[in-house]
């Protein structure tokens, strides 16, 4: 195989996780873009789910396993990309190396299920009110089953999240990648700090449109590596 085909491979699976990010973003707005009268009770429940659909949350749930397996093969070349980066004998390139391949892999391991769990708390908080037709016991069995996984759950978004976000921006500034300096953005925490801040602007909108920033910035990560692969070939002699 020729190193062009081998390019030209890597392309087509980062495009399979750039199509896996898409769709997991159309499972954040199914669960998190909650609409008129959301409003947030303890750790996971929202008075709003009383009122959206079940099937959003199913719909979510069978979706996020389509999206974690482009996601999954995206990855991959992600952690490749990364290999071939790294500047032998250069101690920081080794390190900052070791600590992408942890996140992508905490990605791999942890995104589905992290998803999943998303899709479980508005169902049990609607499942206790039409049974009880009790909100104060609906947002307490919500929020007990959230609480006592709270911190797995802020770790493993620390790790997966943040992890491969520093080293992209060390990979894009020390031009480790052919990726242009704006792609320095390219990562689910500086989506996550964007949405943050218009979050500021106090409208529903605002709050719906940026519940799936975060995996947003794993599609222009994604991306970025495809941008990289594609200036590889092009400078391959045909």
């Amino acid at each position: 195989m020729t190193v062009s085909f081998l390019k030209k491979r890597q392309q087509r699976r980062l495009l399979a996780g750039i199509a896996g990010s898409g769709i997991y973003m159309i499972v954040y707005w199914l669960i998190a873009a909650t609409g008129a009268g959301s409003e947030k009770i303890g750790t996971a429940a929202n008075a709003a789910f009383r009122n959206m659909a079940m099937w959003r949350f199913e719909a979510a749930a069978w979706l996020c396993v389509i999206a974690i397996s482009g996601i999954y093969v995206g990855a991959m070349e992600l952690v490749n990309i990364s290999r071939e980066a790294e500047v032998t004998g250069n101690k920081t390139s080794h390190y900052m190396g070791k600590m992408f391949r942890v996140g992508i892999m905490a990605l791999v391991v942890l995104y589905l299920g992290r998803a999943l769990l998303n899709c479980l708390f508005p169902m049990v908080y609607r499942l206790v009110y039409k049974s009880s037709n009790d909100e104060v016991l609906a947002a307490q069995i919500t929020n007990g089953a959230a609480d006592r996984i709270r911190l797995p759950v802020v770790l493993a978004i620390l790790v997966m999240d943040l992890f491969p976000s520093v080293v992209w921006y060390y990979m894009v500034l020390q031009k480790r990648i052919s990726v242009p300096v704006y792609g320095v953005i390219f990562t689910p925490l500086s989506m996550m700090v964007i949405g943050y801040c218009i979050r500021l602007i106090p409208t529903q909108f605002t709050a719906d449109f940026t519940a799936a920033f975060e995996p947003f910035g794993w599609l222009l990560m994604m991306y970025g590596a495809y941008m990289h692969t594609r200036s590889r070939v092009s400078s391959i002699p045909q």
